[in-house]
């Protein structure tokens, strides 16, 4: 069986405080880009990853043994990961992965369960995860569990990915509740409802993106070097990969090109 685990991107990101768990809690305007990862899943003696890059951790053999605990599989599989979404990019490819596995066993090994339990089980192996699990646009609080759909938005991407990536972890070090500005997502999500890219634009917002430019020199030099091209460029996640959203795909290709030439490494997708 092959499955697909798509990557997201954060149009919005506000970090508000932290809970009881020390879990940061989070507002989020999350859509799925057609970027994705492939993951095969075939019978196996044991259970196994195979990845086509290299990794680190076993987040999907921990994924499987969940699944086998939950519902008393006594089957073993072997994945094979084809990596499309950029590691530590701050696009989920990790919990895009955990996502897709979840939905993929779940379906291979013809499991009868309800929607519920999957989400119970994503938002146990990561905060992402359940978003992920959802798979299409948006709105999201508290720690990842609270998700409230919102319709599709047509939009091309422009994708920078720095040299390096950002650990979450080492970003989510550095956050400072007592110095971030609360930002309100309303004026984003109105110009959302409206399917009007230009006013989604002049209110993309990123708590982190002060944190990843500071954090590595590299994402800050590419920040600025997009931002010259696009004043609209944000970034997703904990980053770091910088995007731009576009309505006309002419003049995504324009920005690409120029910055290629800068010796960027750019990838062009859509919102799924």
């Amino acid at each position: 069986m092959r499955i697909q685990a798509n990557a997201k991107l954060n149009l919005f990101l506000n970090i508000v405080g932290k809970a009881e768990n020390n879990y940061h809690l989070l507002e989020m305007v999350t859509v799925p880009l057609t970027l994705f990862d492939t993951i095969n899943i075939e019978d196996s003696a044991v259970d196994s990853i195979e990845y086509d890059k290299e990794i680190q951790g076993d987040v999907l053999l921990k994924t499987i043994n969940r699944i086998k605990s939950e519902f008393g599989i006594k089957k073993s599989v072997k994945l094979r990961v084809s990596k499309q979404i950029p590691i530590s990019g701050g696009l989920g490819g990790e919990s895009a992965d955990i996502a897709a596995t979840i939905r993929g066993l779940i379906a291979y090994w013809n499991i009868n369960t309800s929607e519920d339990v999957v989400m119970k089980i994503g938002a146990e192996l990561g905060s992402d995860v359940p978003v992920c699990l959802f798979n299409k646009p948006a709105k999201v609080s508290g720690t990842g569990e609270n998700i409230i759909p919102l319709p599709p938005l047509e939009a091309h991407v422009l994708l920078l990915y720095p040299e390096k990536g950002i650990s979450t972890k080492d970003a989510f070090k550095l956050v400072d509740i007592n110095e971030l500005k609360r930002v309100d997502s309303t004026r984003l999500l109105i110009g959302y409802m409206k399917k009007n890219i230009e006013e989604v634009n002049q209110h993309l917002h990123n708590d982190f993106t002060i944190i990843a430019t500071t954090l590595d020199a590299g994402t800050r030099q590419a920040f600025r070097a997009f931002r010259k091209i696009n004043p609209y460029v944000s970034m997703s996640g904990s980053g770091s990969t910088l995007f731009g959203l576009y309505e006309d795909q002419a003049q995504l290709r324009n920005h690409q090109e120029k910055l290629q030439k800068l010796g960027y490494n750019t990838q062009y997708c859509k919102i799924l």
